[in-house]
């Protein structure tokens, strides 16, 4: 493992997919970059990133889990490790993966490998474990593999199973920090929700975690007196924007807002956000649907601004409408582009 600069690790977006990544981190540290992709468009968006990354060094493993790639997503990927070699890069590859449909594939490459046998998350600690790269592991992580593996591959008999299918449903909802718009903190929220709860169930019934999750997920946003998960969240929400301004504000003819992604309660950040930053005149939170919520707490008329965008409307200081839908979106940026121009021609 000490002869790779770096380690990227590409994984599904559910329980196996994150839990896989937990491992990589506890095996790799620092070394470790992730990236997730659910299946579509977004593997070869994914795949693409990763390759344009190993450009930039002389060596670097890639490991790809619990996502059965198609026969285009394989080739590319096969092709473009190929072209590294030849440009002296010594890059590893390697695919670890469970799904049925993933089998002929396997036959086709030597890095490509499957067993419906075991969730990734499960193969990817027997071989790290294996390898030697897992040299220092938690005392929670045989707990948290044998949980996954029985939710994952539905073993109703297991005892398990049941702790597994309330960690599933609640990694499944964890949508308060949106991927799109903040891609590595969603990840950070995920994976250590998934940690916590490894850290802390055991020996506790699938009942109890399940009635305490939403606990979990207060303890995660809370800074200091507590509060209902809603502003918790909103505090929480604000702070990262904050962080991400320059990227997502705009201008609308002399007006300045912000515009963000597919947010978890909405009203309650634009209220804080607007609050917190008065050179900013209006905030809008758009869906992939085209769906967008409007709002201001001065003179703004944002019915006004709705009305002109997509014939919406609503109140003075909170208004919506809907525009042409965005479609799949995987980048914040991309996001943004689409929905100014779709507005910027309608106005």
């Amino acid at each position: 493992m000490e002869q790779f600069e770096k380690v990227f690790h590409l994984s599904h977006t559910d329980l196996d997919g994150y839990s896989c990544q937990l491992i990589s981190r506890h095996s790799f540290g620092k070394r470790v970059e992730f990236f997730n992709a659910n299946y579509g468009e977004e593997i070869n968006i994914r795949l693409q990133q990763i390759v344009r990354e190993l450009l930039k060094l002389n060596s670097a493993l890639v490991v790809v889990t619990d996502l059965a790639l198609s026969y285009n997503e394989a080739l590319f990927l096969n092709s473009a490790i190929k072209k590294l070699h030849s440009m002296g890069k010594s890059i590893e590859l390697l695919l670890f993966d469970h799904h049925s449909s993933s089998f002929e594939l396997s036959l086709k490459y030597d890095w490509y490998s499957v067993d419906e046998g075991r969730s990734a998350t499960k193969i990817v600690y027997d071989t790290f474990l294996e390898l030697g790269w897992l040299k220092n592991e938690p005392e929670w992580m045989g707990w948290l593999v044998s949980v996954v593996d029985a939710s994952d591959r539905w073993l109703e008999q297991k005892s398990e199973f049941n702790m597994g299918r309330v960690w599933s449903y609640m990694v499944n909802n964890l949508t308060e920090i949106n991927r799109v718009s903040f891609e590595f903190e969603s990840r950070e929220y995920i994976l250590a929700m998934i940690e916590h709860l490894a850290t802390h169930s055991q020996g506790y019934s699938a009942v109890a975690v399940d009635e305490l999750t939403h606990r979990y997920k207060k303890l995660y946003f809370k800074k200091g007196i507590d509060n209902i998960l809603e502003n918790l969240v909103a505090d929480f929400i604000v702070e990262l924007i904050s962080d991400h301004m320059e990227k997502m504000s705009f201008y609308y003819k002399n007006l300045k807002g912000i515009l963000t992604y597919e947010l978890e309660f909405a009203p309650a950040v634009g209220n804080r956000f607007l609050n917190t930053f008065e050179d900013f005149d209006f905030f809008v939170n758009i869906k992939s649907s085209g769906e967008f919520f409007i709002c201001s707490i001065d003179e703004i008329d944002v019915s006004k601004i709705a009305k002109a965008w997509a014939i919406g409307g609503g109140h003075k200081n909170s208004a919506g409408g809907k525009i042409e839908a965005l479609g799949d979106i995987f980048d914040y940026t991309k996001a943004k582009e689409k929905f100014l121009n779709t507005v910027l021609l309608s106005t």
